[in-house]
């Protein structure tokens, strides 16, 4: 009787136990638009028991208009929201994230030391104060078959490739000799469209300056003719990004390259790849640059900033878990020391041993920051427009150049267009 009172008793206690830290549990509640975080977020629980995640994920084209109003009433707001590279100017300019700078000085200090230039810039305010954080960088390269540049060029070696297309000039001469090798079987992308992100990481000035002019870059002139010579040259599959056609590309041996950045490699070449692992390789194309990210802050209104700083610091901050998170999801982690670290071990068998964190961890250190402003989404499409208008022939390049500015002041009308 008096063992199975002290079983009772032992039994009530680890109940009390488990009910109290149940009860002393702190919630944070998480706003995402992808579903990307949430293996981590089972391990962030795991190693903090006091601290419940509850994330709520909105489709990526509704989130920016479901997140504004809560953030202005703070009615229903989330603790953390993210923000994809998109849009991570827009966020940061609303002022509605905390400055971490000042609220943790120490480990944003940390951060800044391990990270990216670009990656740290692309969350920082006007004063150079962090606002957002994250826990990857994606710089990108020119993905190609090993097979194909054997057969066509003699050679699959990427750093003999990467110098036969280091130029916009070099990259069309390429493509030009790829077409009259394959007798036009073989193209050198799917589409023009692919080679945008590179163009993009040639520029040296943001679309506005501090003036509020709206800026183009000689580099976003340049890719008007390379992309109408991509087209006008038969040298390209005349695809769209994430159509069919662009994902057969991937196994059927008609597309030599992709303009793809870290990301691409494990969701979007891989699957779509059919037998021809190990058949490829990664290089620099005419210009480093990146392309995507996530950075995650904290709602500057929140009532456990502490709890939420601890579930940001242990993805984009902590060392020991950003290697096993590597491992396990296989992203390039913004922490440096991280990257170098998987860049000394084995490479990808996908890739016939090259090393992906080898490549990215050179270019990450190329890409220039602080380019980016609040308007790039927009401008970038209305740019693209006027792209498309000049390769179709619908427009001359002079045309299109004037349409994009008439489309860009009925837009911003605060915005001074020369």
């Amino acid at each position: 009787m008096k063992k199975i009172f002290r079983v009772g008793i032992v039994g009530l206690l680890l109940l009390f136990t488990f009910v109290s830290a149940f009860a002393k549990q702190k919630v944070i509640k998480v706003w995402a638009f992808s579903d990307e975080l949430k293996t981590y977020a089972k391990d962030f629980e795991a190693a903090h028991p006091d601290i419940k995640v509850e994330f709520t994920i909105i489709p990526n084209e509704e989130y920016p208009t479901k997140l504004r109003p809560v953030l202005r009433t703070g009615k229903g707001a989330p603790d953390i929201f993210l923000g994809e590279a998109a849009y991570v100017r827009k966020w940061v300019e609303l002022g509605m994230w905390e400055d971490l700078s000042k609220k943790f000085k120490k480990d944003i200090i940390q951060y800044e030391n391990q990270t990216p230039e670009y990656v740290a810039k692309l969350g920082s305010d006007n004063k150079g104060h962090i606002r957002a954080v994250s826990w990857q960088a994606t710089p990108g390269g020119f993905f190609y078959r090993r097979a194909l540049a054997k057969q066509y060029f003699g050679t699959d070696d990427p750093a003999k490739i990467e110098e036969m297309i280091s130029t916009p000039e070099k990259f069309i001469a390429f493509g030009e000799k790829l077409r009259d090798a394959s007798n036009g079987k073989v193209k050198l992308l799917a589409g023009y469209g692919e080679y945008e992100n590179i163009a993009k990481g040639r520029r040296t000035q943001g679309w506005v300056n501090s003036n509020k002019e709206l800026v183009i870059d000689p580099a976003l002139i340049k890719y008007m003719d390379t992309a109408k010579a991509l087209r006008d040259k038969n040298i390209t599959a005349k695809t769209s990004q994430w159509t069919p056609a662009w994902f057969a590309g991937f196994s059927n041996g008609e597309i030599f390259g992709y303009v793809l950045p870290t990301w691409g490699l494990h969701y979007v070449i891989k699957p779509n790849a059919g037998d021809t692992a190990g058949d490829w390789a990664i290089v620099r194309g005419p210009a480093p640059y990146y392309w995507g990210g996530t950075w995650l802050g904290i709602y500057k209104k929140s009532k456990v900033k502490k709890e939420a700083w601890e579930f940001i610091k242990m993805l984009c901050i902590d060392e020991d878990y950003q290697y096993q998170y590597a491992k396990k999801v296989g992203d390039f982690m913004s922490n440096t020391k991280v990257d170098e670290k998987l860049a000394a071990e084995a490479g990808d068998p996908f890739l016939a041993g090259q090393n992906h964190y080898e490549f990215f961890l050179r270019e990450a250190k190329f890409i220039k920051g602080g380019l980016e402003t609040s308007y790039d989404l927009d401008l970038n499409s209305l740019f693209g427009n006027a792209v498309l208008n000049y390769v179709n022939g619908d427009m001359t390049k002079d045309e299109a150049i004037a349409d994009f500015k008439k489309q860009v002041k009925n837009a911003f009308p605060r915005l001074i267009v020369k």
